[in-house]
C-alpha cells in the first residue's frame, strides 16, 4: 500500500497540508532542511538517504548498482526491471514497501513526540520486519 501511495503521491506531506490551510512546520521534521514533499520525504532528504544506505547494508546489496535511491523514477524503474525475476521482485517490493512505511512512521513519530531515532535503527527495524 505504501508503494502505491508513493507512486500516486497520496501521502499527506506538510506541503499538501499547508496548501489545504492546515498548520504545519516550516521545515521537514526528519532533517530540518527543506519543505516536505513526497520525493523529498522518502528520497532526497539527508536523513532518508542515511536510512536507505543502512537498509542496503542490512540486506547485503545495493538496490540500484553503485548509486542510492534518491528519485521516485529510479525506484519505479528498479521495480519494473525486477519483474522479470519473481523472487527478487517480491523481496525488493517488500524491502521498499517496509522502508517507506518506517520512514513515514518516523516522520509522524517526530512530529507528534519531538523525539527522534537514528537512521541505523530505522534500517535495523526495516530489516527485522522483512
Amino acid at each position: 500500500m505504501a508503494l502505491w501511495r508513493l507512486r500516486m503521491d497520496k501521502f499527506n506531506t506538510f506541503g499538501k497540508l499547508w496548501q489545504w490551510g492546515k498548520p504545519t512546520p516550516a521545515k521537514y521534521v526528519l532533517c530540518n532542511e527543506e519543505e516536505e514533499s513526497t520525493a523529498y520525504l522518502f528520497f532526497e532528504c539527508s536523513y532518508a538517504y542515511q536510512v536507505w544506505m543502512e537498509i542496503q547494508n542490512q540486506i547485503g546489496f545495493r538496490i540500484i548498482d553503485d548509486m542510492p535511491i534518491y528519485k521516485i523514477r529510479d525506484l519505479v524503474s528498479v521495480i519494473e526491471e525486477c519483474t522479470r525475476r519473481a523472487s527478487l521482485w517480491r523481496f525488493l517490493w517488500a524491502t521498499i514497501e517496509t522502508s517507506i512505511w518506517h520512514l513515514w512512521h518516523e516522520r509522524n513519530y517526530r512530529w507528534h513526540t519531538h523525539r527522534q531515532r537514528l537512521p541505523r535503527l530505522i534500517g535495523r527495524d526495516t530489516f527485522r520486519d522483512l
